[in-house]
């Protein structure tokens, strides 16, 4: 997003209105790093970190005696068969 607005591709300016209507401040005049510092200060001023439990990994086997080792290998990890939803620690 930073490099779309500082860039000033196309739709920079729909960005820089979405983050003004969120409450960071006028879009900085025609200066390049001012512009870059400004959407900076916005995302920081706006987000916050979202903490998550990191890549999902699947693993599937086409024989029989293939899922039984793919199981015990799963259970001895801690992994989930598929993707479900953990409490965050």
């Amino acid at each position: 997003m930073n490099a779309v607005v500082v860039a000033r591709e196309r739709g920079w300016r729909f960005v820089a209105e979405l983050l003004e209507g969120q409450g960071a401040g006028p879009v900085p005049a025609d200066d390049r790093p001012a512009l870059a510092g400004w959407t900076r200060q916005a995302v920081v001023d706006l987000t916050r970190p979202l903490r998550h439990l990191g890549n999902h990994r699947y693993t599937w086997s086409f024989a029989r005696d293939g899922r039984r080792h793919l199981e015990a290998a799963r259970q001895a990890a801690g992994v989930l068969e598929y993707a479900k939803a953990q409490d965050a620690a």
